[in-house]
């Protein structure tokens, strides 16, 4: 029953972390799955077709939920708000098996992709290989295990004989969560001076700006990537819906741009947002004007 308990408490803490950072992302997702697999769009088996035919395609897809997820998931794997409960007399696996249940929530849209597409086996090696591959992402430096885990991930994707590919994910997944869970204190930002001079209104946006970058790096990248997944998606989608007019592609285009870039930018205004809430008490102890904090 104690390890229930911490269980459930690891489970809200990671879903209280990753709730703000999954929901643009889920809302993005939503958005351009609206258009692509639309009633006179692509079938989820027609573009996992295209992918595999495509081995470029399927990198770079690969890539890009890799990168768009990463924020959402390592807080779902290692919230930094249950960092003091590792010194309790628990099981590592109890938070092993928490942190890896939430992250697979954030690797939901991608297994559904591939669960609509070829069946429950390969929406869990979908899964499993994310899984592992965002937690391999927010673990430095690696080892072996972490280059053995990362070598199953390419299998898992690359894999032509689907449970072998699902192994190589269990496997990776097995060795990557334990891995990121351990390395997750240790993952700090280095330190960096300011530039912006003397100027109040420089040192505050600095400020801002720095600490976007050293919290959540890849609010920004995720914003980048979602611009170039819009693009890539574009031939898919005017395949899809048969448009061969230059301007139905360009107004197709113009719906992909603003689907994919108001989620984004929306996640980069809400970093910016809670770097500005977390300076705040400085902001108060030296007293700086409201128009400057504005």
């Amino acid at each position: 029953m104690r390890h229930l308990a911490l269980a459930k408490i690891l489970v809200v803490l990671s879903m209280r972390a990753a709730y703000p950072l999954a929901a643009p992302l889920l809302l993005g997702i939503f958005l351009v799955a609206t258009v692509l697999f639309g009633p006179n769009g692509m079938s989820p088996p027609e573009a996992l077709a295209v992918m595999r035919a495509s081995p470029t395609l399927m990198t770079v897809l690969w890539a890009g939920w890799l990168v768009l997820g990463l924020p959402a998931a390592r807080a779902a794997l290692v919230p930094s708000s249950a960092t003091y409960l590792r010194w309790l007399p628990a099981p590592r696996l109890v938070f092993h098996l928490a942190g890896g249940v939430c992250a697979l929530v954030v690797e939901a849209p991608w297994m559904l992709l591939f669960g609509r597409g070829e069946g429950l086996l390969s929406a869990s090696t979908a899964g499993l290989a994310a899984l592992a591959g965002h937690a391999l992402a927010a673990t430095r430096p690696w080892g072996a295990p972490e280059a053995l885990a990362a070598a199953g991930v390419g299998l898992a994707v690359f894999g032509h004989l689907p449970p072998l590919a699902f192994g190589a994910a269990l496997v990776a997944a097995c060795l990557a969560v334990p891995a990121a869970f351990r390395r997750a204190p240790e993952v700090s930002a280095g330190a960096a001076r300011g530039f912006w001079g003397r100027s109040p209104l420089g040192a505050l946006a600095s400020t801002y700006l720095l600490g976007v970058l050293r919290g959540e790096p890849a609010v920004l990248g995720r914003a980048l990537a979602l611009a170039a997944l819009a693009g890539l998606i574009l031939p898919l989608a005017a395949r899809g819906h048969d448009l061969d007019a230059d301007t139905s592609i360009g107004a197709l285009a113009l719906g992909l741009a603003a689907v994919a870039l108001a989620p984004g930018l929306s996640g980069a205004a809400a970093a910016v947002v809670r770097a500005e809430r977390a300076a705040s008490w400085l902001c108060d102890a030296t007293g700086t004007a409201p128009r400057t904090r504005a």
